[in-house]
């Protein structure tokens, strides 16, 4: 039972998962509710969406020879390859797929759902299709219908009937705003200028046999949407032959068509429509929508270095305790133990050649150096120690001098920079033994002087 409710739920889970992950129209460059076609040596850049088979093909996405689909494809019903075809990406198909040996498909999922975006096809003519609708139903004024080749239109936003132009004439829509027209028809080898932030809505058809396209750089600014009322007679609402444009063109509810055998057009933008056909080497070269993408990130690095060094030099001279402070700071040498600290670069040597004792009776010498320290051995620091010699104690700016010489006590202040505590004993008489020269004279001087006491202190010898 434990299992059985764990499969329903996880298969609702992945069908909420599927739920969520349908795309949307802004994410196509193609999108074809009737099917796409990708004629011979056509290039799409980006992903392609097709929800029903084309009628004549039996194939939601048709690619002949040598096409390609750089980027994903989703198909709701089937695919259909020839020779040399490709798709780069992932191929979502819920129908059946019909390839070449000569093929590539970076990876083909049969799907349940491709997760296309639900119809209808959004539109932007204000109103909707209702509106659309309306107004189509009726005839507009002017037309513009001159006759005779090479013939120059320019217009301001507004409505308009129908405009026929014939050859190498030239149509310039010359200001940002909403262009309305019941037809569009321009032949061989006209122009059409756009500024950028034009809208060009149309009832019937748009088409422009070849020519010269000049308009904005980004497709996001030129739209274009066909409403196909009344529709053509051969289906396409949106018709171009060699031409390159620019701009994203909608055609809801019929055909879009560009290029002509053996020739080579391109349009930079979007299409949408019922129906799209590609002919032979035409060139989709543009993402589907303007996209914005905020990445924020926040890096934090916090690195705490902390270093303790101490050096503590203790020399022991019995019976002897000398004490100085210095501004908030006590090194105390005691002849039981004696600590003696210092701050940068100090040098410490202690000497002891006998008992000494100094004695300040319910006295304290202390010398205040302000803002010295005389504590923390944090670096640089070497303390040396010997038997013979002196203890000198470095504080910076200050000096204080003690000295204890038989049983008198002197200490001075100077503004040199060293300390220097000297501890010196009674002389006592030399002993056999020293390297002194005159500690041997004296020491052979009371061997004699001792010799001629004991002579003539003998008693006579008795008789």
């Amino acid at each position: 039972m434990l299992c059985f409710v764990s499969a329903v739920v996880t298969t609702i889970a992945r069908q909420a998962e599927t739920a969520l992950a349908a795309t949307s129209y802004s994410e196509y460059v193609l999108f074809g509710e009737h099917g796409v076609h990708i004629g011979k040596d056509s290039v799409v850049n980006g992903l392609v969406g097709a929800r029903h088979d084309i009628p004549s093909v039996g194939a939601a996405i048709n690619m002949t020879g040598g096409s390609q689909i750089l980027g994903d494809a989703r198909s709701g019903a089937n695919v259909r390859m020839q020779n040399s075809t490709e798709i780069s990406g992932t191929l979502y198909r819920v129908g059946s797929l019909t390839a070449t040996a000569s093929s590539v498909i970076g990876s083909d999922q049969v799907v349940a759902d491709a997760d296309l975006p639900p119809a209808p096809i959004p539109r932007q003519w204000p109103g909707g299709a209702a509106a659309a609708a309306a107004h189509c139903a009726v005839d507009h004024a002017p037309d513009h219908t001159p006759g005779g080749n090479g013939h120059t239109l320019s217009l301001a936003p507004g409505t308009y009937g129908t405009v026929d132009l014939n050859a190498s004439s030239t149509l310039t829509l010359n200001a940002a705003g909403d262009y309305y027209f019941d037809s569009v028809l321009m032949a061989g080898g006209s122009t059409v200028n756009v500024v950028s932030g034009v809208r060009l809505f149309v009832c019937g058809k748009l088409q422009v046999n070849g020519g010269t396209f000049n308009g904005p750089a980004s497709p996001h600014d030129f739209y274009t949407e066909v409403a196909a009322i009344p529709e053509a007679a051969d289906g396409h609402g949106f018709e171009v032959g060699n031409v390159h444009w620019v701009g994203n063109v909608v055609v809801p509810t019929a055909g879009f068509h560009i290029g002509s055998g053996g020739s080579q057009s391109s349009i930079k933008g979007y299409v949408w429509a019922d129906s799209i056909d590609l002919e032979h080497s035409v060139d989709v070269m543009t993402t589907p929508t303007t996209t914005t993408s905020t990445s924020t990130s926040t890096s934090t690095s916090t690195s705490t270095s902390t270093s303790t060094s101490t050096s503590t030099t203790s020399t022991t001279v019995p019976e002897s305790t000398t004490t100085t402070t210095v501004a908030d700071t006590t090194t105390t040498s005691t002849t039981s133990t004696s600590t003696s600290t210092s701050t940068s670069t100090s040098t410490s040597t202690s000497t002891s050649t006998s008992t000494s004792t100094t004695t300040v009776p319910e006295s304290t010498t202390t010398t205040t150096v302000p803002e010295s320290t005389t504590t923390t051995t944090v670096a640089d620091t070497t303390t040396t120690v010997a038997i013979l010699g002196t203890t000198t104690t470095t504080v910076p700016e200050s000096t204080t001098t003690t000295s204890s010489r038989e049983g008198t006590f002197d200490a001075s202040t100077t503004t040199t920079t060293t300390t220097t505590t000297t501890l010196r004993s009674t002389p006592r008489l030399p002993v056999t033994g020293s390297s002194d020269p005159m500690a041997k004279v004296l020491f052979a001087l009371g061997l004699v002087l001792g010799g001629a006491f004991l002579v003539t202190r003998r008693p006579p010898a008795e008789s």
